[in-house]
């Protein structure tokens, strides 16, 4: 299984339980991305934030379709045994994300 302990992670190890992929979880990595990318990443988010919170219009709008391309970049390169696990620690559904990103289907 991968070197990772999903023993750890209930609601990846439930997936993996009901789909019988016990087997096969070890073949594919858990992200799609080296570290150095994931930094630069989490650095742009961080200055995203801070634009979506600042008084400026043009920010405001630049950080909500900023938003949509880290979303896009997220969900493309992690594992979907990752994003079940990640939506589970903020006791979240796939359906609650898709209403907190509904203006990306707006655009």
């Amino acid at each position: 299984m991968n070197g990772i302990d999903f023993s750890k992670y209930s609601a990846a190890m439930t997936m993996i339980k009901e789909n019988e992929l016990e087997e096969e979880v070890g073949e594919y990595p858990m992200v799609f991305m080296g570290k150095d990318e994931a930094a630069v990443n989490l650095a742009e988010m961080m200055l995203l934030c801070r634009a979506a919170i600042s008084d400026s219009i043009p920010l405001r709008q630049r950080s909500k379709v900023s938003a949509n391309y880290y979303f896009s970049q997220v969900r493309s390169k992690s594992h979907i045994l990752a994003q079940v696990e990640a939506l589970a620690e903020y006791g979240m559904s796939f359906e609650d994300l898709d209403n907190l990103m509904s203006h990306q289907n707006r655009l």
